[in-house]
């Protein structure tokens, strides 16, 4: 099994893995779906 470098923190009886996410990409364009579908209750 390969050797991961994931840290865990205990949780009661949980070991919770320690994730962290790339920082995203605001800059870019939601394109003509997303400025034409609007939800409309």
């Amino acid at each position: 099994m390969p050797k991961t470098n994931i840290t865990y923190t205990k949780v009661g009886d949980y070991l919770i893995p320690n994730l962290t996410l790339p920082p995203e990409d605001d800059n870019r364009p939601i394109g003509v779906w997303g400025a034409g579908l609007r939800w409309r209750p």
